[in-house]
């Protein structure tokens, strides 16, 4: 009987050591137990036999040259669009200016760097055993991935690994309320908008039989709809309201009538008589920007800051409309000292920027409790007198006493954040529509797989696809496809796109400025191509990246040696300001209330794509942008008359056919 006992308390033992285990890890000697086996060492790396979190084997990196930069990697096999997590155990000593990072790598069959997803450790020269993950998703095209462990480039210092793990991350089918937007409802009648998704599962057939219940809660009570998921978009078409709060709960049913995700928002529904603030920017149902009751195209740059009066001059005095300065929380006029940081002094420089009929996308993107942004957290909090504030806190403060002010057009709130983090976002947008539903929230993504999972995230959805790299590389926009591509698969209407306008030499030459000429210098011709495909897929934004980078290969600052002439600057900023005087013009029929239309096309060679805008007067333009790489040659018919070419890349035939042609990335206007 003892031996009996013993036994079952044995099996049962081994089974709930079983149960608590999670699933293997795709990583192959992830605890560094069997010395390398698995990993491609590197110089500054080593297998520490007592080095790791449990006093047994660990993964040792360090530098002592901050000019070195060499990491050990292992080379793991993942599917495309699928999810994967990341995790570990790190911790450091002695670090300066870097600290532990780690990250999943997408690479192409050629072995070209696709993309990935990196986080890094907690930003101390010094910190015990911490735990961290990341959310990895391979984009298409694919082929293999590495995981990677490193010290941060530029930095020295000494960082361990262990328990390394990598797991598939599979969720559960996710809804999202994508309409309306800025927790604002219109009392005459809305119309609700639901999206659903399913990471890694592109099977049109996935939610056959699946199906949404919403429920609109009022003071009146509750009223529930239910409608079968015969598209991955849902529009529910609400009763007219009463002014006062509204609370839509959209679920996801199975076809057993089983909750499988459920999403829930709060709103403010008003009148459309009510009176809104000066400068008051509503995103309607087409995507548009509202601003005091008209259309308004964001035309814009990004920023550091305006404290340069040179720049401040410039700037005001150019074709743009609007801005977004990452150091938005210290915004001041030239000669005002930065500490301490106080909304007087950032309303005294959105007056100058008012004054000039401009606008700020004021940024409160680094305001989020996580390791990237502990340092810049912290010194903010004393800045801003407030020692002991949250981060919530910090951009309440702010948003509160900058909201009324008529230059803020939008509130900046996610710069490439990671999928792990998005319920994270998901909760800083809501806490921001509370406090301002007169501006809305603009994120941007560049992990294009995530689009769907970003679709509460923000109110404005923001792609950043650079295209030009180095000359050797076929010059296309394929990547501006795939991120238009996701932002339609966000279900969003809204999408202000980030246009590429420099060098990518200024970062990948800085160590190295002899390889500056290496890379490409964006044309006038690329750069107007990028935006007006970005405008025939749907942008009705344009903030462009970035206004620091065309001085930056002028700046003994950035290079020691100069790797371009101080009169390049003035060359660049002359064809971005073409390219905003365009967007000026074109302003009327992007944001036109007639529907664009495109044109059927007969691609002759390479790829091209047509669409014709229409303003409200009726005249038209037809856009016509080029894909790449190599020849285009693209017939098409307008169906209207009287046209001219305006670059000279379209010539007329004798049946009212037009032919494009052109090489590599360039692009046409046509207008009557």
């Amino acid at each position: 009987m003892k031996h009996t006992l013993l036994s079952l308390f044995a099996l049962f033992c081994l089974l709930l050591s079983i149960s608590v285990q999670s699933a293997p890890s795709l990583l192959k000697n992830g605890d560094f137990e069997d010395g390398e086996t698995g990993w491609r060492m590197a110089a500054g790396s080593e297998i520490d036999a007592h080095g790791g979190y449990n006093g047994n084997s660990g993964l040792h990196v360090w530098r002592d040259d901050p000019e070195k930069y060499s990491y050990p990697i292992q080379q793991v096999k993942l599917e495309v669009g699928r999810l994967y997590q990341l995790s570990l155990w790190t911790k450091g000593e002695g670090c300066d200016r870097a600290t532990a990072s780690y990250g999943v790598e997408y690479y192409s069959a050629e072995k070209k760097w696709l993309g990935g997803a990196y986080n890094i450790g907690p930003q101390q020269a010094s910190f015990d055993w911490t735990y961290r993950e990341v959310t990895a998703c391979p984009v298409p095209g694919t082929e293999f991935c590495q995981v990677v462990l490193y010290l941060e480039k530029g930095g020295t210092g000494h960082v361990w690994f262990d328990n390394v793990t990598l797991e598939p991350a599979d969720r559960n089918p996710d809804i999202f309320l994508v309409q309306p937007l800025q927790g604002l409802m219109k009392t005459d009648g809305e119309i609700a908008r639901v999206r659903v998704a399913k990471l890694g599962s592109d099977r049109p057939d996935y939610f056959d039989g699946w199906s949404v219940r919403l429920t609109t809660g009022t003071a009146d009570g509750e009223k529930t709809k239910v409608q079968p998921l015969e598209s991955r978009t849902l529009e529910f078409a609400l009763d007219e309201l009463s002014a006062g709060g509204v609370t839509l709960n959209a679920e996801l049913l199975n076809p057993d009538g089983e909750v499988i995700n459920a999403v829930k928002h709060t709103y403010q529904a008003v009148d459309a008589a009510q009176e809104r603030p000066q400068g008051a920017c509503v995103i309607d149902e087409r995507g548009r920007a509202i601003v005091d009751g008209k259309p308004f195209l964001p035309i814009g740059l990004y920023l550091s800051d305006l404290r340069n009066p040179d720049d401040l001059a410039r700037l005001m005095g150019s074709p743009f409309n609007c801005f977004m300065p990452y150091n938005s929380p210290g915004l001041r006029l030239p000669g005002v000292p930065s500490k301490p940081l106080t909304p007087e002094k950032i309303r005294a420089l959105l007056d100058v920027v008012h004054r000039n009929d401009k606008k700020i996308i004021f940024s409160v993107k680094d305001f989020f409790p996580t390791a990237k942004f502990e340092k810049y957290v912290t010194a903010m909090t004393q800045n801003l007198g407030m020692p002991d504030a949250t981060p919530d806190e910090m951009v309440t403060r702010l948003v509160t006493e900058l909201r009324d002010h008529p230059a803020i057009l939008a509130w900046y709130l996610n710069d490439e954040i990671s999928l792990a983090k998005v319920d994270m976002v998901n909760e800083r947008r809501d806490l921001l529509n509370g406090l301002d539903p007169w501006h809305p929230t603009w994120g941007v993504l560049c992990d294009y797989n995530e689009a769907p999972y970003f679709a509460n995230a923000c109110d404005v959805f923001g792609v950043d696809p650079y295209p030009l790299g180095k000359k050797a590389e076929p010059r296309s926009q394929q990547k501006v496809i795939t991120a238009m591509d996701a932002f339609d698969a966000s279900g969003l209407t809204a999408c202000w796109c980030v246009p590429q306008l420099f060098n990518w030499g200024t970062y990948q030459a800085r160590r190295k400025p002899e390889t500056y000429p290496e890379y490409v210098e964006p044309s006038e011709d690329e750069m107007r191509t990028m935006t007006l495909l970005m405008a025939i897929r749907g942008a009705k934004g344009f903030i462009y990246y970035s206004d620091f980078d065309l001085k930056r290969p002028t700046d003994p600052n950035s290079f020691k040696t100069p790797v371009e002439p101080p009169e390049t600057f003035a060359n660049r900023w002359r064809d971005i300001c073409e390219v905003a005087k365009l967007l000026q013009e074109l302003a009327p029929f992007l944001l036109s209330d007639h529907v664009s239309q495109p044109v059927p096309c007969e691609l002759l060679e390479g790829q091209a794509e047509v669409r014709t805008f229409m303003d409200n007067s009726g005249q038209v333009r037809i856009l016509i942008a080029s894909i790449g790489p190599g020849p285009v040659k693209v017939r098409f018919q307008p169906g209207v008359s009287g046209l001219r070419s305006r670059y000279g890349k379209c010539v007329e035939e004798s049946n009212g056919s037009w032919l494009f042609e052109g090489v590599d990335i360039t692009s046409d206007v046509l207008e009557n």
